[in-house]
Formats: C-alpha cells, sequence, structure tokens
C-alpha cells in the first residue's frame, strides 16, 4: 500500500475564513483519512495549504509535527484539499459536541504553532478558571446587508448580556475580549473597570470605515499585514479556547 502522500491547495481553492473554510476542512480530511484507512501513523505526509486570504497557512504558520521533504516519500499520492473535502460526503464534523474533540486530537496529532507564534502565546499567562472569553464578530458579519452573514447584535446588546452574565457568576475577574472592531474593545474597557482586560494587539477598524471582514479585504493588503492578521487571527481562537467559558455572536 502506497503510504506516502501530499496534501495541497491552491490559493483560489481556499477563499474564505480561516475556521470557516481552510482549517476545517483540512481537519475533517484528516479525520476521514486516518477513519477510512488510508492515512495510519506510519504514513509520510506532506503538507502545503495555500489561500487566497492568508497565504501559505501550512507550514508558514501551523507546521506539521513530522517534517518530511519531497525525496522521503515514493510515489506519493497527490490529494486536493478542496477537491477531496467537496467530492466525500462523509467528509464532514457534525454539529455535536464530540466534533470539537475529535478536531482537536487531530489537530495536536499533526500539527503545531511556529516558533513565532508560540512565543507570542507565551506572553500570556491568566488564570483560565476566572476568565471569561468575549468574541463580538462586527464589519461584515453585522454591517453589511447585502451579504450579511448573521442577525446583527449591537455592541450594547452584547455588554447586556455579559453584565448578566457576571451577575450570576461573579467569580470571573479577567475577560478577555476577542473582536475586529476597536470600539467594541474600548467600550468593553469602559463598562468593566473593575475587570482585568485581556485583548492581543493588533489592527482593528471601526464598524463606519470597515464593512467588510478582514477575510476578504485582506487579499489587497501588504504581506505584512496579512501576515499580522494571519498571527492575530490564531492567537485570538487559541486563547479563547484556554477561557472557561465564552460568550460569541454568530
Amino acid at each position: 500500500m502506497n503510504n506516502s502522500f501530499i496534501i495541497s491547495s491552491e490559493k483560489n481553492d481556499l477563499h474564505q475564513g480561516m475556521y470557516g473554510q481552510c482549517l476545517t476542512w483540512l481537519l475533517e480530511v484528516m479525520y476521514y483519512l486516518e477513519t477510512s484507512g488510508t492515512i495510519n501513523d506510519d504514513s509520510k505526509i506532506i503538507f502545503n495549504i495555500n489561500t487566497m486570504c492568508y497565504d501559505n497557512v501550512i507550514p508558514t504558520f501551523i507546521v506539521p509535527k513530522k517534517n518530511y521533504k519531497i525525496e522521503d516519500l515514493l510515489n506519493p499520492t497527490h490529494i486536493s484539499l478542496a477537491k477531496f473535502k467537496l467530492g466525500c460526503a462523509g467528509c464532514v464534523f457534525e454539529f455535536k459536541e464530540e466534533s470539537f474533540s475529535k478536531a482537536s486530537i487531530i489537530f495536536h496529532k499533526y500539527f503545531k504553532f511556529n516558533k513565532l507564534i508560540t512565543c507570542k502565546l507565551n506572553e500570556y499567562v491568566f488564570d483560565s478558571s476566572v476568565t471569561l472569553g468575549i468574541h463580538y464578530r462586527g464589519t461584515d458579519k453585522i454591517n453589511n446587508p447585502r451579504d450579511r452573514e448573521a442577525n446583527s447584535i449591537t455592541t450594547h446588546e452584547v455588554i447586556m448580556i455579559v453584565k448578566d452574565f457576571l451577575k450570576y457568576n461573579n467569580y470571573f475577574t479577567h475577560l478577555f475580549c476577542c473582536s475586529d472592531e476597536r470600539d467594541f474593545i474600548e467600550k468593553m474597557r469602559l463598562n468593566f473597570p473593575d475587570m482585568t482586560i485581556i485583548t492581543h494587539n493588533q489592527t482593528r477598524e471601526n464598524r463606519t470605515t470597515f464593512s467588510e471582514g478582514f477575510h476578504k479585504t485582506s487579499r489587497s493588503f501588504s504581506k505584512n499585514i496579512r501576515d499580522e492578521l494571519t498571527i492575530a487571527c490564531i492567537i485570538d481562537m487559541f486563547l479563547l479556547s484556554k477561557c472557561k467559558t465564552v460568550i460569541k455572536s454568530s
């Protein structure tokens, strides 16, 4: 049995968000390949995952734990990530709690973050047991009526929800705030002066001047800015995963 593989994508194959498409599709494909017996612990796999918005996600930002070179592979099977995913009916994580565990196991078995991201993550030391994560996605999710991806929810409504939650869960002392909107972060600081507010320092915009998500407009940015936004995207989600509870918009 051939046990060498190259799993790849072209830029145009993946043109949506990191978690809405790119990383989710990869983990779904890897899980299917494992459970179907196509790959096993001895398989040699090279990953070359390119995307429209984030350039070469793997191996630039997310790094395979086993680093093979092309000369290590004997007559490898080439798998197009997008074609395989779209052509395989069983290649999907159902919306169930156990799917999150499956995705986590697959990710940590095959991948890790690059050194730059790992170093940045090590800068954040907080007690997860008393940290509430807040994820507020504005801009394109809220502001663009032509291409709206979610029901509108205002920053005021989110703040009311957080205050109500904290009223009945008053042991939280830290808030990790994740948002693409600068105004939202500022309002969280104003409304929760007694809480320790944690954020990852990154480029943010105002909704009045920015009606599309970074995963769409970043295509026109310089490489340095795209890389900064990719790193921020990964760090934000990783830190949210460390919070005891997360309150999030769609």
